[in-house]
């Protein structure tokens, strides 16, 4: 499992491991997206997020059934030599789920972090605005693109950052202690140069028992702008945080591809 958060390179790292002719990559399969369980919602539904995520969740199964859905995704592909999906922390907040996970023998957890939070979090809700205007597909892009500034709620972006950090580190610490073998990957150094590096390749081919060899994605960053260019109230934004546990987070800087 994938174990990570929107905006932090995973849809970037599922379609460069799904490069590799050993491995079977899928999406998020406890919301409903990709995998065998996974449910296409209508066309008339793409340019309403919330409607076409929700359809999705429904009636693949995850809502009702997500054990079921993750044993169907890791027994998808007796053939490849290795499976695997995207494990959100907003979707690993059910312990039923938790300790289904715990209980899948040889299940192995790539921990794939975004450590500025701040950025993640502005990132979320650019992406959330994109939707707004264009429907589904704007989430990601092949190459860079102009942003326009969003206004960004200081208190939502705290509230949020501060879920993120707990989870990321509650949930590590559960498959740490049952004893899952764990590889941490961090966007930042990961994707820095556009692409996995081949320390990270190899690390990565290794952790995962399959053959060394080059793999691709066409993903990359949508903007390498800073900070005050995308929040349209930013000094409230950076008053905000600098009275906060994130403070280092203004001041963190991004790789150029991701």
């Amino acid at each position: 499992m994938i174990l990570t958060s929107q905006r932090s390179g995973s849809v970037f790292l599922q379609k460069y491991l799904q490069s590799h002719p050993e491995i079977c990559c899928h999406g998020e399969v406890l919301l409903g997206l990709g995998g065998p369980a996974g449910c296409e919602p209508p066309s008339i539904l793409n340019r309403h997020r919330r409607a076409r995520l929700a359809w999705a969740w429904l009636f693949s199964g995850a809502a009702i059934f997500p054990n079921r859905v993750i044993d169907r995704t890791l027994n998808s592909s007796p053939e490849s030599g290795a499976v695997a999906f995207r494990g959100m922390y907003n979707q690993l907040q059910r312990k039923s789920i938790v300790d289904h996970l715990l209980r899948v023998q040889g299940l192995k957890i790539i921990h794939l972090m975004r450590d500025n939070l701040l950025r993640q979090y502005v990132s979320r809700k650019q992406m959330h605005h994109r939707y707004n205007l264009h429907g589904k597909g704007s989430a990601h892009t092949s190459k860079p693109i102009k942003l326009s500034a969003i206004p960004i709620s200081p208190a939502a972006a705290l509230a949020e950052m501060t879920f993120m950090a707990r989870s990321r580190e509650k949930l590590h610490q559960a498959f740490e202690e049952n004893g899952n073998d764990i590889l941490t990957l961090h966007y930042e150094q990961l994707l820095g140069g556009g692409t996995v590096d081949e320390t990270d390749r190899k690390r990565l081919c290794m952790f995962l028992s399959v053959r060394d060899m080059e793999m691709t994605s066409d993903l990359v960053k949508m903007s390498q702008a800073p900070l005050e260019d995308m929040v349209e109230n930013f000094d409230d934004l950076r008053t905000a945080v600098q009275a906060s546990e994130f403070t280092d987070f203004l001041i963190h800087s991004e790789p150029a591809l991701a």
